[in-house]
């Protein structure tokens, strides 16, 4: 992960008026919670036995002619490798916990990682870092990268930075990609085809990650720090280079946690420092019944102690593919098409209607006819509006109980059909001699009339919508709202709670 714009063979940028602390060796708990080791901080190569160095430069060159980690293409020579690496500060991980480096040792056995750190940007950004890390090839999986970026994010700090950024982790690189998130790195940016790895046909993407860094006088996160109590509660001693704040929260600590069988336990529950551990714990309680992040935060924690435990659920219930599913809003519902016959009864209410010179049915759609909107995908409802109205308009006693109405009456298909079914009706008494006379139809017209009057002037049916074209077509015409009325009234009789399939007026 080497910071932006680098060249190996040029120095670091330089930090104008910053003068680098003295920090203290950095010891802690290995992964087997029986090995102790030590991160020494490195201010100046000077400081580094020429065997150590050798051996760390030989590390780094064997993880560049992998070619799947690091983008160099040559190997470094070592005074190269001295400068790149060791040329801002840097760490490096021993075995043991001696106070200061020995000249003389296995370093292929007992070196187990280092890292730098060093400004991102020069000038003016230089309180922004990055960092490079390294770990022993032959002594992997034991949880040594994390702890090395553990001491990463508890020095940097206190070395003057402020943000941490990471430039180039590729997407196959799925270890540095867990550690970084798990320790509250954002995933910032992607560069598209960022690398050209050894073993891909295709160039991979890289990620870039950041995140802001803590205060340095915050109390070490995560795994390190049950390491120190759990060492605590097992020796009885401090952890070497313990400063006197560091022994008073130990002591403080020791009054809640305890042992059994070798387990640190926070009281009745298990704690749990390791995060692969944490996240397989929470994945396997959110799976038992999908629950939401509240109430599996709640169950993990009757059994269960870490630091941000909601966190590792969120990020549970992210990866859940069958929550991921059931998140995804509904289908849209599909529209309902008009059948040839509904069309055909359209087409007839709107062909009789022309010659009633009462009929303002083609206002705003002139010779429109159903199936010419029927070919470009859609219905156009206010056509089926002024068709039932101006049946309606003509034969006002189609409202009587001619019409039928079933239990589909909500339906703006049963509506049409209804409505040509009764005119049809009428029609078929009337060239019989049997339909209804002008003065049996005008008392019901009357008694219509009288009943709208009388809503009007109480305000029972203010609230029904009327189509505004429809209103002011009607009033145009000049028949004193009484067409309105009725409109309000087919609203009245086809309301339903089903507001998708109630939008006929």
């Amino acid at each position: 992960m080497p910071s932006a714009l680098e060249d190996p063979t040029q120095p670091p940028h330089y930090r104008p008026d910053f003068v680098a602390p003295e920090l203290e060796p950095y010891t802690v708990l290995l992964k087997d919670r029986q090995t102790t080791a030590t991160i020494y901080p490195i201010s100046s190569a000077d400081q580094l036995p020429m065997g150590l160095l050798a051996f760390l430069c030989d590390e780094f060159n064997a993880e560049i002619d992998r070619g799947d980690t690091y983008p160099l293409f040559d190997m470094l020579h070592i005074d190269t490798f001295q400068n790149y690496w060791f040329g801002s500060f840097a760490g490096v991980m021993l075995i043991g916990s001696a106070p200061v480096l020995e000249e003389r040792r296995q370093w292929e056995k007992e070196c187990l990682g280092t890292f730098y750190i060093k400004p991102n940007y020069p000038g003016r950004c230089s309180h922004v870092c990055t960092g490079g890390f390294l770990v022993n090839a032959g002594i992997r999986r034991k949880g040594i990268g994390r702890t090395l970026a553990e001491c990463y994010l508890d020095w940097a700090p206190k070395l003057g930075y402020t943000y941490s950024v990471f430039n180039l982790v590729f997407e196959t690189n799925l270890a540095a990609r867990r550690i970084w998130e798990s320790l509250n790195f954002k995933r910032i940016g992607r560069i598209k085809g960022a690398g050209i790895l050894k073993g891909h046909e295709h160039a991979v993407d890289a990620l870039i990650y950041g995140r802001e860094l803590v205060e340095p006088s915050e109390e070490p996160v995560g795994e390190l720090r049950f390491d120190k109590i759990k060492y605590y509660l097992e020796t009885g001693r401090y952890p070497p280079n313990s400063d006197r704040q560091e022994k008073s929260r130990l002591r403080s600590s020791a009054a809640h946690y305890s042992l059994r069988d070798g387990v640190l336990m926070l009281k009745d529950r298990e704690v749990v420092a390791e995060p692969e551990r944490q996240i397989q714990i929470a994945t396997q309680i959110h799976m038992q019944n999908h629950a939401g992040i509240n109430r599996t935060t709640s169950t993990i924690a009757e059994k269960y102690h870490w630091t941000r435990i909601k966190e590792t659920v969120a990020m549970a219930i992210r990866n859940c593919a069958e929550c991921r599913q059931s998140s995804r809003p509904p289908p849209k519902r599909a529209k309902k098409e008009f059948s040839d016959d509904e069309e055909d009864a359209m087409a007839s209410m709107l062909d009789n209607s022309s010659h009633n010179p009462h009929s303002h049915v083609g206002a705003g759609h002139p010779g429109a006819h159903p199936h010419a909107a029927h070919g470009h995908g859609q219905h156009d409802l206010r056509r089926v509006n002024a068709a039932v109205a101006a049946a309606v308009n003509q034969d006002p006693s189609l409202l009587t109980t001619d019409l039928n109405l079933g239990p589909d009456v909500d339906d703006t298909h049963g509506l049409i059909a209804a409505v040509a079914a009764a005119q049809q009706r009428r029609n078929d008494q009337r060239s019989q001699g049997h339909g209804p006379s002008q003065d049996v139809r005008q008392p019901q017209q009357q008694q219509y009339h009288q009943y709208f009057q009388s809503a009007q002037d109480t305000g029972r049916h203010d609230d029904i919508p009327v189509d505004p074209q429809m209103e002011s077509a009607f009033e145009d015409h000049g028949h004193g709202g009484e067409e309105i009325a009725i409109a309000r009234a087919l609203i009245q009789a086809n309301d339903s709670p089903d507001q998708d399939d109630n939008n006929i007026f």
